[in-house]
């Protein structure tokens, strides 16, 4: 009798405690952005962590929802063209699909295989494409993966005999039987390289004519919108590359740096945008020139360029530091990261006499403090520039006097 009371007293004390809230300060670290082809104030993010969060906005960015997650890394992430509440993410192992906005997610088993990349077919959106990397039992190859019937069930096609990763893919608006894959193979050293289906992914032709034999790996790959001729590939260190014949041959368009994503829109076929390290890089005639239009955007590894497909001057940016769009163009860019609180916090310490007073850093984006509970948070100068802050000893008298610890724990 006195264990069922004693429980009793438990459930009673316990259902008197409240939820938790979120107080900030509000950030993230994102990976992916993808934007809905009816109506581009929805848009969806996951952040750049395991677990993956999910979040959506239906204003474009003034506020968020954060909706679902999965309990591993999402290294890319596509939407359906015809139904904005289907999502679809790529990961190790195993690629999950949402039919309700993200709010819950199935997960379809890729055994020994990692997922980079993926676009849905821009008219028959039962079909997928993935691209990444496939074990053959003894070595990673670079992979394309195609399914027909809403990310089920998957097929697999390797290339090549070396080690090697694709990091990215881009479906040809115009003839989606076009498909190209972007990556690398090791053959003692790092080769960027492109791949090519114009049967759907049924076969593949390895694109070399004027590509970088050197550069580690293509990151990024994009088709103009409607003209098949023109392809976009950015590399890591080789700058960015552009094809006038469907992929026979390249010529080096730019020398930017680090171009983790690329996008481009139907409302402004000739215009095209690259996210770098710490900038984004633009064209406005097609490929032939590239310049920055960076200015309003913060953060480093720009993963999540997406234009509007409806607006020409409406783009969108997930980085380290948050989420950014641009309405003109990408003269400048706002910060709209607004209360979308998907950051990874390495820690947080209370100054001992003065108990409003909390400081925080943020995995990536850096250091926070408060001085009312959390009502408000400033950001405080980085102290150093190479890496995070793990730890903090604050005075014991004085909340003004911090020591801080440099790295990730």
């Amino acid at each position: 009798m006195r264990i069922k009371i004693i429980i009793l007293m438990c459930v009673i004390c316990c259902s008197g405690f409240a939820a938790w809230e979120t107080i900030g300060p509000y950030s993230g670290n994102l990976r992916s952005v993808v934007v809905s082809y009816s109506n581009d104030n929805i848009v969806y993010v996951s952040s750049n962590s395991s677990p993956t969060s999910f979040a959506k906005t239906i204003d474009g960015g003034a506020s968020w929802t954060t909706v679902g997650s999965i309990p591993t890394q999402a290294y890319c992430m596509a939407i359906d063209p015809t139904n904005d509440n289907k999502l679809y993410a790529g990961c190790g192992h195993s690629i999950y699909r949402s039919t309700n906005g993200g709010t819950s997610w199935t997960s379809t088993s890729m055994s020994n295989k990692y997922i980079y990349g993926m676009v849905v077919h821009p008219s028959i959106p039962s079909t997928v494409f993935a691209s990444g990397m496939s074990w053959n039992g003894s070595v990673w190859l670079m992979a394309f993966f195609k399914s027909t019937n809403s990310g089920a069930n998957w097929t697999t096609t390797t290339f090549g005999t070396y080690q090697g990763n694709g990091y990215c893919i881009a479906v040809d608006r115009t003839n989606p039987n076009n498909v190209y894959v972007g990556g690398y193979y090791i053959n003692s050293t790092y080769y960027p390289t492109i791949y090519k289906t114009t049967d759907g992914g049924t076969s593949f032709t390895q694109l070399t004519n004027g590509l970088p034999t050197s550069g580690y790996y293509f990151y990024s790959v994009a088709v103009h919108p409607t003209n098949s001729n023109i392809v976009y590939a950015g590399s890591y260190t080789a700058g960015i590359y552009r094809s006038t014949d469907g992929g026979t041959n390249w010529a080096q368009a730019s020398t930017h740096y680090y171009n983790y994503s690329m996008s481009t829109s139907p409302a402004a076929p000739d215009v095209a945008y690259a996210g770098g390290y710490s900038d984004i890089y633009k064209t406005t005639n097609a490929g032939v020139t590239w310049f920055s239009a960076t200015t309003g955007m913060s953060g480093y590894y720009m993963y999540g360029v997406a234009m509007s497909p409806l607006s020409g001057t409406k783009a969108y940016n997930g980085d380290n530091a948050g989420f950014f769009k641009t309405t003109n163009g990408g003269s400048s860019w706002v910060n709209s990261t607004g209360n979308l609180s998907m950051a990874a916090i390495l820690n947080f310490a209370v100054a001992p006499s003065a108990k409003n007073t909390v400081y925080t850093s943020l995995e990536e984006i850096g250091v926070f403090k408060t001085t009312n509970n959390g009502t408000s948070w400033t950001e405080l100068p980085t102290p150093v520039s190479c890496g995070n802050i793990c730890e903090f000893a604050i005075d014991y008298t004085n909340p003004n006097l911090i020591y801080a610890l440099e790295g990730t724990g």
